[in-house]
Order: C-alpha cells, then structure tokens, then sequence
C-alpha cells in the first residue's frame, strides 16, 4: 500500500503554488521556513517537513500512515484512513502527534521519509530533530 520512491524520491523547493501543495480548503497552510540554524518547536518541524513534500508526496505518505504491515514492522500503529482522508498538512501534523506523541511522530516521519526514497529530507529531519533535542536537554540541565 505504502509506495515509495514518489517523484524518482526527489522534491521540489519552492516550485509549487499553495493549491499543489495542498493549501486548498480547510486551514490555510502555515507557511514555515525551517532552515536547520534555529531550535524550531517539534510540531513546527513535524510541519515544515510536511509542507515540503508537496502534493503528490504527501499524498503518498498519508498512504504510509495507514500502512499497518510497514508500520507494524517498525512497531509502530497505523492512523486510521478517516483521520487522514482530505486532511491538510496542518491536520496530519496534528494528527501525527496526537497518535504517536511529538517524539514518536519524528520517529514515524523518518522511517517514512526513507522508505519514500527521500533520503536527504529524513537526514534533514534527523539533524533537526537532535539538534533542538540536545537544546532541549541543555536548557534543563541549567
């Protein structure tokens, strides 16, 4: 169900229209500009990640979610189809958290990045991730 490689596993930067991007209906989409040089909130790095995939990306990973054979491989469980049909980014990122919880929904969205052949985004996830982790951790020590 889960089909990888959308796109020959590239993405385009900045090249779509909102409405290709899925902007269409439902909340307006919040325009994020995550560039790795700040600790970014997890939901807002959950959602940056998500607006950059575009349309036909994000469809394909919305069809990840639901796939309990590959997340079950990855002990992880689905998200039903009716928390995902016709959801915007905002949605599936909200979504995304309340099911698996921030951290978990990184970790979900990585393992998914990868299977879609979208190697250099999971590595940017990953990177983000930590970094605003180990920002995290800091600041509680002190």
């Amino acid at each position: 169900m889960c089909a990888a490689g959308g796109r020959n596993g590239k993405i385009k930067y900045g090249s779509e229209s909102e409405s290709e991007r899925g902007g269409g209906g439902g909340h307006p989409v919040r325009r994020l500009l995550f560039r790795g040089t700040m600790a970014a909130s997890r939901q807002d790095l959950i959602l940056s990640i998500l607006q950059e995939l575009g349309k036909e990306n994000f469809k394909i990973f919305k069809s990840c979610l639901r796939d309990e054979e590959f997340l079950g491989s990855h002990s992880y469980k689905p998200i039903p189809l009716a928390y995902l049909e016709d959801k915007d980014y905002v949605d599936v990122a909200d979504r995304l958290i309340s099911h698996y919880t921030r951290d978990g929904a990184l970790n979900v969205m990585e393992i998914i990045l990868e299977k879609m052949g979208l190697k250099q985004l999971a590595e940017r996830l990953r990177k983000s991730y930590r970094k605003s982790s180990c920002t995290v951790e800091h600041m509680n020590i002190l």
